[in-house]
C-alpha cells in the first residue's frame, strides 16, 4: 500500500522538486515535508487525500513540519481547507492563522495550478515571506494575504524587499490601506470573506482571480475606456406629490453595476458622468417616458413634464421631474437619497442601450479585467 500510494502521489507531481526558498520557520500548514519533497495539501485529489490521512494516522508514512521539523498529521478546518498539524506534545513557536487567511492560501494555490504555474506555500527570501509564490520559467510571482491592518509606507517597504529578488506581488487586504491608490509597481486587491465558504476578488472568486492574474487578464492603465453602448434600465415609482397629495409616477435609470460600464464590462465610474443632464434624461430614457404616458394601457401613468424647474435649494433651474397634477419639483435629493422611495419597488423596468455618451474615455487608473485580453490600454 505504501509503494503504490508513493505512486499515486509522485504522479500527480503532488510531490515536487520545485527548488524553495529558504523555508519559513513559521506555521506552514498547507505544506509538509517527505525526504526532500514537499507534499502540498491542496493539490491532493480526494482519493491521494484520504489515503495520506490513512498512511499518517497508521504510521505507514511520516511527514514532517518545516516550520518545526516535528512529525504531522492531515486534517480539514471548518471551512473545508486541507492543510497539515502538529503531532501532540511538538513544541513550535509559530503563531497560528485564521482559517479565513488559511483558505485564501489554499485557493491561492489551486488558481496558480490551473494556470500552470508551480505553487508553494509559504516561501520565503531576504526579508520577505509570501503566502504563495507561483514561479513559471523565470517567472516568479508572489500573493500576500494582508489579514491585518498595514500602512502603505509599509507595503512599499515590504515590495521593495521582492523587487530585489525580482519577484513581484500581488497583495490582497481585507482593508486597503488609507489613502491607497491603483499602482502599476504595487498590485492591490480588496478580499472579501463574506462568503466564508469562497472568498472574493475583484468580483470573482479568488481561485478564479488568481489563475487570471497569473495567466495575463489582468493589466495596469491610465486610463479607461467606457463602452460605447450601456445597457440600462428604467424604473417606474409610484409616489405621492409632497405638494398636492395626488398619486403619481416618477422614474429613475439605473443598471446593475451601478456605474458605467468600460469596453469589457467593468463599472468605472459614476453613471451621471457620461451624460451632461444626468443618466436619467439620457434622450433614450425621456423618449421612453413619453411613449409610455402617451399610450394606451391596463395600468395609466401619470407622469410630469421632464423641464428646467426652479429649487429654492439650490437657487437654481435644472432638467428635473415633476408633479403631472400641480408641476411641484420632484428634486435630485428625492429621486436618488429619499429612503422610502428608494425601497420602493418598481411597478415596471425596462431595458434601453444607449449608445452616444459624453466621455468615451474617463482619467481613471485601475487594473483592468479582460476575458478576451482586449484592454483599456
Amino acid at each position: 500500500m505504501f509503494s503504490m500510494y508513493i505512486f499515486v502521489i509522485l504522479r500527480s507531481s503532488v510531490f515536487t522538486n520545485f527548488e524553495p526558498h529558504k523555508l519559513s520557520e513559521g506555521n506552514v500548514p498547507l505544506k509538509a515535508l517527505y525526504d526532500d519533497k514537499t507534499v502540498i495539501a491542496p493539490l491532493l485529489c480526494d482519493q491521494e487525500w484520504d489515503t495520506l490521512r490513512r498512511d499518517l494516522r497508521d504510521h505507514t508514512l511520516t511527514l514532517r513540519l518545516p516550520c518545526c521539523g516535528a512529525e504531522c498529521f492531515a486534517r480539514e478546518s471548518k471551512l473545508g481547507t486541507r492543510h497539515f498539524y502538529h503531532a501532540r506534545g511538538a513544541e513550535c513557536s509559530s503563531p497560528r492563522e485564521t482559517l479565513e487567511h488559511l483558505l485564501a492560501k489554499e485557493r491561492i494555490i489551486l488558481g496558480g495550478h490551473d494556470a500552470g504555474f508551480q505553487v508553494e506555500a509559504e516561501a520565503i527570501g531576504e526579508g520577505w515571506r509570501a503566502d504563495v509564490l507561483a514561479r513559471k520559467g523565470k517567472v516568479e510571482i508572489a500573493f500576500e494575504v494582508q489579514w491585518s491592518s498595514q500602512t502603505l509606507d509599509e507595503t512599499h517597504s515590504r515590495q521593495e524587499r521582492y523587487k530585489k529578488d525580482g519577484i513581484r506581488c500581488a497583495w490582497l487586504f481585507r482593508r486597503l490601506p488609507k489613502n491607497s491608490r491603483p499602482a502599476r509597481d504595487l498590485p492591490m486587491f480588496k478580499i472579501d470573506f463574506k462568503d466564508r465558504a469562497d472568498p472574493i476578488v475583484e468580483g470573482q472568486p479568488l481561485r478564479k482571480f488568481a489563475k487570471d492574474l497569473l495567466s495575463g487578464r489582468y493589466k495596469f492603465c491610465e486610463r479607461t475606456l467606457v463602452a460605447s453602448e450601456q445597457e440600462l434600465i428604467i424604473q417606474i415609482l409610484p409616489t405621492v406629490c409632497w405638494k398636492c397629495k395626488q398619486n403619481c409616477h416618477v422614474f429613475r435609470v439605473v443598471n446593475q453595476a451601478m456605474g458605467l460600464l468600460s469596453t469589457h464590462q467593468e463599472p468605472i465610474a459614476y453613471l451621471d458622468d457620461g451624460f451632461d443632464e444626468g443618466v436619467d434624461f439620457c434622450k433614450e430614457a425621456v423618449r421612453f417616458i413619453r411613449e409610455l404616458r402617451s399610450q394606451k394601457s391596463d395600468i395609466q401613468f401619470f407622469f410630469g413634464e421632464v423641464k428646467n424647474r426652479y429649487s429654492r435649494t439650490k437657487r437654481r433651474s435644472y432638467l428635473s421631474q415633476g408633479c403631472p397634477f400641480c408641476d411641484a419639483l420632484f428634486g435630485d435629493h428625492y429621486l436618488h437619497h429619499d429612503g422610502d422611495l428608494l425601497s420602493t419597488e418598481p411597478i415596471l423596468e425596462h431595458k434601453l442601450v444607449v449608445a452616444v455618451l459624453k466621455r468615451p474615455i474617463v482619467e481613471k487608473a485601475h487594473w483592468c479585467f479582460s476575458e478576451t485580453m482586449q484592454f483599456c490600454c
